[in-house]
């Protein structure tokens, strides 16, 4: 009798702990600039067991993207080597917990899209196709020799025109085009 009740209370408990809230540096809503900072320590380089448990090591941003979106994006930091990378999918705080993130590859069910390493002198991502659409996150890390750091980055997103949008300027062409013949005629 008492394994049923310890198997009962311990499936309860287990049923009622929640997993680690995900450490998001905030939604990415808008194309404009976004600002962030980082502990600086050595997170992007050689991420420590429960990276972002403690600290900011590293910062994730999620993106809604819709297929056929162009993002760019550039970062800025006057004392911190930056480098990115940019996921479909989200990362969960069990990634982080057990030291999965991985800065060139995938994390969890988060696919790794493309990136920039801190000593590429390449801070900024020109045009780069969204092929599907969901969740997106943007990973942003650095590395300088001690403390704190803040960082900036300009995101720019250029929509895909609605199908509507695009047959409501063919038809207004067309219809130029007929007034103008009868016009001339």
């Amino acid at each position: 009798m008492k394994f049923i009740i310890r198997f009962f209370l311990g499936s309860l408990l287990a049923a009622s702990v929640q997993a680690a809230p995900i450490h998001y540096a905030g939604d990415i809503n808008n194309p404009g600039n976004y600002t962030g900072a980082l502990d600086i320590n050595s997170g992007w380089i050689d991420p420590p067991f429960a990276v972002n448990a403690w600290g900011d090591h590293l910062d994730l941003w999620q993106l809604d993207g819709k297929a056929g979106e162009k993002i760019s994006l550039a970062l800025n930091s006057d004392n911190l080597n930056l480098g990115f990378s940019v996921y479909f999918g989200e990362i969960s705080a069990d990634d982080l917990l057990y030291g999965l993130f991985n800065k060139q590859g995938n994390v969890g069910s988060a696919l790794y899209l493309t990136g920039a390493s801190l000593w590429s002198n390449l801070t900024q991502l020109d045009n780069f196709l969204l092929a599907r659409s969901g969740i997106y996150t943007l990973v942003v890390g650095g590395r300088d020799f001690g403390g704190y750091d803040g960082y900036t980055y300009n995101l720019a997103v250029s929509k895909v025109p609605e199908p509507s949008t695009v047959l409501l300027i063919t038809l207004g062409l067309i219809a130029v085009g007929v007034t103008r013949r009868r016009l001339h005629q």
